[in-house]
């Protein structure tokens, strides 16, 4: 629940604001690379496409909490 608000919900709405709130105050009509927002938009539906991919499939990184290495393994 936390790693879906966090990374599917709150970085890109506060993305999103960015790109809707910059242009405006600079007085353009549009951002300056339209291709590159395209490109994020893709990154995140696949980044959280894979996630919950990982999580139905029971599948992960092998890392801790802080991203350690387990000192102790299967075998």
């Amino acid at each position: 629940h936390g790693t879906t608000m966090m990374f599917l919900f709150a970085v890109p709405i506060m993305t999103a604001v960015g790109i809707y709130f910059v242009p405006l105050m600079v007085g353009t009509r549009d951002v300056a690379f339209p291709r590159l927002n395209n490109y994020g938009y893709f990154v995140y539906l696949i980044g959280g496409i894979l996630l919950y991919i990982s999580f139905f499939l029971n599948t992960g990184p092998d890392a801790g909490w802080f991203a350690y290495v387990p000192l102790a393994g299967p075998g």
